[in-house]
């Protein structure tokens, strides 16, 4: 997939698995197996549902938000070769605004929260996001690609050790990611790591709970929410890795390897569904919080066309995606109503 000369030198050292480890880690996450809490849901691997499409399946009538349109070819990741290497392309321009390698040091759990805006005010959905990070336990590093060279705004709630990282607006959030993971290496050594972004308003709640599934799952990937879009895959939104699974050779190579890409869809082929079949070569077991099939049909997007049911189950974020352009979703002019029936919220506070 990557080269992995760069992935071992973006990555602090990659670990490679061996065939006893993988068949012992891949006992630990069949249904059925886990603690309590798994136990509510079910923890799969991919490729293990008979009803999953093969590879390279495409809902013949869905976009990646969900809404009708032309199908989504596939992209063979051999075409990025022509493109370069994110990392490439922002060495030597990537700085700390906050923090440094020596004060990071090697936490045990770790959340790389990835942003962009026009100006350099932080809105409360990023800093309440990262507040939650931190009191869990996390040490934070939020990843700017702000157009404003100007210091972010936090306005007062900037957790005491969080690092912040400065970058070119280039290679979306796969990029800045491979970044924070490059700048970083002890991240990948971390027992808990989250990878997550500013796509979401909210979070409108605690986010205790959703922490709590993640730290006791025995699966090797969390994500909050699954979709059988294409097919059966984590978004890419919000996903945790255990055990130091980014330091593990598969993934170090496929972050090392993020490319600069034209298109937000090519993104999403390239490495949202990429990420998904590495797992799915590699027998990584993986395990959601919202399970896609309990609010949306099979083919849709449950954060975009079941948002509501979403809300209703207790998940404390809207797509801003849906706030934007209210016609990628259905009952879209709902959404205020909705967030202050539930969690008692705004949303115009929160964007």
């Amino acid at each position: 997939m990557g080269d992995p000369g760069g992935a071992a030198a973006g990555s602090g050292g990659a670990v490679q698995r061996s065939a006893a480890d993988g068949r012992a880690r891949r006992a630990t996450v069949q249904p059925g197996g886990g603690t309590d809490l798994d136990a509510q849901r079910s923890v799969w691997q991919l490729g293990a549902d008979p009803a999953d499409p093969p590879d390279e399946f495409v809902a013949p009538d869905q976009t990646a938000s969900g809404s009708p349109a032309a199908a989504v070819p596939m992209i063979s990741r051999s075409r990025t070769r022509h493109r370069p290497r994110v990392l490439d392309e922002v060495a030597g321009q990537v700085r700390f605004e906050r923090g440094s390698v020596a004060e990071f040091g090697s936490p045990q759990r770790a959340a790389v929260l990835v942003h962009w805006a026009r100006t350099p005010v932080l809105s409360r959905s990023v800093t309440t996001l990262a507040g939650e990070l931190a009191r869990a336990g996390y040490r934070l590093v939020l990843v700017s690609a702000c157009e404003s060279p100007q210091p972010l705004n936090w306005r007062g709630t900037c957790p005491p050790d969080a690092t912040v990282l400065r970058k070119p607006n280039a290679g979306y959030d796969f990029g800045s990611w491979a970044v924070a993971l490059n700048e970083l290496p002890a991240i990948t050594q971390a027992e808990r790591v989250i990878l997550t972004n500013d796509s979401m308003a909210g979070p409108f709640a605690p986010l205790a709970g959703v922490l709590a599934q993640f730290e006791h799952c025995s699966a090797d990937v969390f994500g909050l929410t699954d979709t059988r879009q294409y097919f059966r895959h984590l978004q890419s939104y919000f996903v945790g890795f255990t055990d130091g699974l980014l330091g593990e050779a598969p993934l170090a190579a496929f972050f090392a390897d993020i490319r600069l890409e034209d298109t937000k869809w090519d993104v999403i082929n390239r490495y949202e569904l990429g990420l998904n079949r590495l797992f799915r070569r590699e027998g990584y077991g993986y395990t959601a919080g919202f399970r896609a099939d309990d609010v949306v049909p099979a083919g849709d997007n449950p954060v975009i066309r079941g948002w509501w049911r979403l809300l209703e189950r207790g998940f404390p974020f809207v797509k801003r995606e849906i706030l934007r352009d209210p016609d990628v979703a259905p009952r879209a002019d709902w959404v205020s109503r909705e967030v202050a029936a539930v969690f008692g919220q705004r949303i115009e506070e929160w964007v």
